[in-house]
């Protein structure tokens, strides 16, 4: 080992509090350039128009806007992440309104069978 190293080796050994802090850095250095990876981040913002449901995780009721974010760490994968999201965001939201119009059109077809049993029971009345 060179000399001027050896000192300088020395000199941090003798103040722990600045040893302790380059040792910490390269530690931390060495960590993000050989360890850590790339992560990448995708959030998909789609606006609901109009909903009957409460809000769940994601659901921004005052904005009227569900916020879906994926993370992975290649950039094609967090891509299909959330394109899987917003697809079956899609399919879960139309098929919510599907039985929500499916609910509407059962009880409307209630209503004109009640009253036109009503009309007939006032036309028989009536005669």
């Amino acid at each position: 080992m060179p000399t001027r190293l050896k000192q300088q080796i020395l000199s941090l050994m003798r103040r722990p509090i600045l040893g302790s802090a380059v040792l910490l850095s390269l530690l931390a250095a060495s960590y993000w350039l050989l360890v850590a990876s790339d992560r990448y981040v995708s959030e998909s913002r789609r606006i609901i128009q109009r909903t009957d449901i409460s809000g769940g995780p994601g659901l921004d009721e005052y904005a009227g806007m569900l916020v879906m974010k994926a993370q992975a760490y290649a950039a094609q994968k967090v891509q299909a992440i959330t394109q899987y999201l917003v697809g079956e965001g899609e399919r879960f939201m139309n098929g919510l309104a599907l039985r929500l119009a499916k609910d509407q059109v059962g009880f409307l077809e209630q209503q004109v069978s009640q009253m036109s049993a009503r009309a007939q029971q006032a036309l028989y009345d009536v005669n």
